[in-house]
């Protein structure tokens, strides 16, 4: 059955963190404990979250290619 894509605000309701946080954590950021980041990332993988690279070109205006 398909249950759509994981995206930030799925594994934030999922963890109990905010967005910010659920970012931060998946991104290796130095201002999140060990254990939350930990937390977050195994979330993310148990659900398979891939990051939308297309959003990531948006924002940095960059695509790399």
């Amino acid at each position: 059955m398909y249950q759509g894509t994981v995206n930030l605000k799925k594994i934030s309701t999922l963890s109990g963190f905010s967005v910010s946080t659920v970012s931060k954590a998946l991104n290796n950021k130095k201002d999140i404990s060990s254990v939350t980041r930990e937390a977050i990332q195994g979330i993310a993988k148990k659900h398979n979250y891939v990051p939308n690279f297309s959003a990531l070109a948006l924002r940095k205006q960059r695509s790399k290619l």
